[in-house]
């Protein structure tokens, strides 16, 4: 029997997504005693009763913009920055998985910004973050064991399996102004 991990008793996937997308928008930390306490601070930040519902059926896009909007500014010294987190194509309605990959490929180039995507497959829903595009494949750094989302495989079209657009989240850090006494 393989070791139990993230995911196997809990669907909070969301709030690790969050703390992965962190380093890839530029607050590089390390895993150090911080990424704990935004942990804690994210699980904390949630409306009562949904870490609850959370363990069973996982976070929704507006649970975690929710737990981001109260957790992170307690951390903008620590990360360098404020973080911004929002969903950008949530009015958008993408025709082919290209059009996706174009503007996610362009927000992933601007730096200080990763995106969270939500995908859909027949056994269950998950949060994840994309590292990288390749040709054929999103490259992942997922909390569970997901690599990558084969573009052969996932659409943003209907299907069994699916990424969700709509669902994407943008994490951005603003860093903080030298010098502006900002002690936050």
């Amino acid at each position: 029997m393989r070791a139990a991990r993230q995911g196997d008793f809990d669907g909070l996937c969301g709030l690790y997504a969050l703390i992965n997308a962190l380093d890839l928008a530029g607050c590089r930390l390390g895993r150090s005693p911080v990424h704990r306490r935004i942990f804690e601070e994210l699980a904390g930040s949630l409306p009562g009763g949904t870490l609850r519902r959370a363990i069973k059926d996982g976070l929704t896009g507006r649970d975690l913009l929710r737990a981001a909007d109260d957790a992170f500014p307690t951390f903008r010294k620590a990360l360098g920055g404020s973080v911004v987190v929002s969903r950008p194509f949530r009015e958008t309605t993408f025709r082919t998985n290209e059009e996706f990959l174009e503007s996610i490929a362009d927000i992933m180039a601007s730096g200080r910004s990763a995106l969270v995507l939500n995908v859909s497959t027949p056994i269950y829903d998950h949060w994840t973050v994309a590292a990288s595009i390749t040709p054929q494949a999103i490259i992942l750094r997922d909390s569970g064991t997901l690599k990558e989302l084969r573009l052969d495989r996932y659409t943003v079209r209907r299907g069994e399996y699916r990424i969700r657009p709509r669902e994407t989240m943008l994490v951005h850090v603003r860093p903080l102004k030298t010098g502006s006494g900002d002690s936050g």
